[in-house]
C-alpha cells in the first residue's frame, strides 16, 4: 500500500505519518516512509527550499506552473527510490505527495484556469513522470483559523533564516484548503478519506485520537 498524508500547513501530517509508522511496525508490517519535498536530497529539493525562502521572489510573482515543476521534479528525481521502497515494503507512507502540489499551486488560480492547471499537473506527475498513484490519501482536515494560530507559534520558534512563503499568508492558506476540499470531493487520482483534526467544538483532537482513526481507515483498505 502507498498511503499519502495530505492537508494544509499545520495539519500534523508529519506527526501522523510517524505515529502510523510505529503502529504498523507493531502489527508486524514492513514499513517505509518518505517526506516531500526532499530538501537536502535532490537537486530539485534544494530549488524548492530556495523558492520557499523567497529567493525567487514573492509568492505572487512566481508563476504557478514554474513552482509546480520544482516540486514535481523533486518527486521525479526520487522515483527510483519510491519504486524500490514500494517493492520492498507492505506499507509506504508519504508525508505530502502529488496532491500537495495540486493544492498549493492550484490555490493561486480560479475557475476554468484552475481546472485546466489541475488536469495538466496530474497528467505531468502521474502520466509523463509515471509516479505511482496512492492506494489511499488521508486528508487531515484542519480549520484555517486553527492552522494559522499553530503556524504563527511555529514561526516564532523557527530560525530567522527558515522562511516559508506558503505559510506566511492566511488567505493563501484558505485557498489551499479550498482546493484540498475539491480534490477530496472528487476522489482525485484514487480514494480519499477525511480525518478531522478538531472535534465538533473545533478543539484540537489529540494526535493519538487522530492516529487511531487513521489506522482504522488504513485497515479497512488493507482488507479490500
Amino acid at each position: 500500500m502507498l498511503v499519502a498524508f495530505e492537508g494544509i500547513d499545520g495539519a500534523g501530517k508529519t506527526t501522523q505519518r510517524r505515529l502510523l509508522e510505529v503502529q504498523a511496525r507493531r502489527q508486524g508490517l514492513r514499513v517505509a516512509s518518505l517526506s516531500f519535498p526532499r530538501y537536502g536530497e535532490t537537486v530539485f529539493g534544494r530549488c524548492v527550499a530556495a523558492y520557499l525562502r523567497g529567493d525567487f521572489g514573492p509568492l505572487e510573482t512566481v508563476p504557478p506552473r514554474s513552482a509546480a515543476l520544482l516540486f514535481a521534479g523533486d518527486r521525479l528525481e526520487s522515483l527510483d527510490l519510491l519504486r524500490r521502497l514500494a517493492s520492498e515494503c507492505d506499507l509506504l507512507l508519504l508525508d505530502r505527495y502529488v496532491a500537495s502540489n495540486l493544492a498549493h499551486q492550484g490555490a493561486r488560480l480560479d475557475g476554468a484556469e484552475r481546472a485546466a492547471f489541475l488536469r495538466w499537473l496530474a497528467h505531468l506527475e502521474y502520466e509523463v513522470f509515471a509516479l505511482p498513484r496512492p492506494t489511499l490519501t488521508l486528508y487531515l482536515r484542519l480549520p484555517v483559523a486553527v492552522a494559522s494560530s499553530l503556524l504563527a507559534t511555529r514561526a516564532q520558534q523557527r530560525r530567522s533564516d527558515a522562511r516559508d512563503i506558503h505559510e506566511e499568508n492566511s488567505a493563501y492558506l484558505a485557498r489551499c484548503a479550498e482546493v484540498y476540499e475539491q480534490l477530496a470531493s472528487a476522489q482525485a487520482d484514487g480514494p480519499w478519506e477525511i480525518v478531522s483534526c478538531v472535534d465538533e467544538q473545533e478543539r484540537l483532537r489529540s494526535p493519538e485520537e487522530i492516529q487511531e482513526e487513521a489506522w482504522s481507515l488504513l485497515e479497512r483498505y488493507r482488507t479490500i
